[in-house]
C-alpha cells in the first residue's frame, strides 16, 4: 500500500469509527464503543506502517495531508 491509499483508508476508518460511536451512544450497546476503539487502533497502526515516503521510508506527519515533496529526502512524490 502506498502513502496515498493509506491516507484514504485513514479517512474511511475514522468515519466508520465516528459512525460506530454515534450508533453505540444512541443504541446504548457495549459492542459499538469497543468496535470504535478497534477501528481507531487499526487506523493508527496502518497509518504508522504505510504513511511513508516511498523513496527513503521516512514517516510523514499523520495529522497533515501528504506533501508534494518528502521532507526528509526532498524527492518529488
Amino acid at each position: 500500500m502506498d502513502y496515498r491509499a493509506s491516507k484514504k483508508l485513514e479517512k474511511v476508518l475514522m468515519a466508520a469509527a465516528g459512525l460506530c460511536l454515534v450508533i453505540g451512544y444512541f443504541a446504548n450497546l457495549v459492542a459499538f464503543p469497543l468496535l470504535t476503539l478497534a477501528l481507531i487502533v487499526a487506523d493508527y497502526v496502518q497509518t504508522r506502517k504505510f504513511y511513508r515516503c516511498p523513496h527513503c521510508r521516512a514517516r510523514f506527519d499523520m495529522r497533515k495531508e501528504p506533501p508534494t515533496r518528502c521532507p526528509a529526502c526532498e524527492k518529488e512524490l
